[in-house]
């Protein structure tokens, strides 16, 4: 299974599969996840995964490209 290394790659790789062209990601920094208690995150984070939130909609994938984090305000 792909994993996306940067914000740049899982964008291009959403674009490519048809989502709008101002699609765009941020990473997920362990700040970010420490603030938000996001835990099986931050153990992520430490262990080496990468978590990509959809700037969008808030919604967090994993490096896979899996959606992890409906954001439900």
């Amino acid at each position: 299974m792909k994993k996306f290394r940067n914000a740049e790659e899982i964008t291009e790789f959403f674009i490519n599969d048809g989502w709008k062209e101002n699609t765009s990601f941020s990473e997920v920094c362990l700040e970010e996840a420490k603030e938000k208690g996001y835990d099986y995150m931050i153990r992520g984070i430490k262990n080496g995964e990468k978590f990509f939130k959809m700037n969008v909609s808030g919604n967090i994938f994993n490096e896979n490209g899996r959606l992890v984090l409906f954001n439900i305000p």
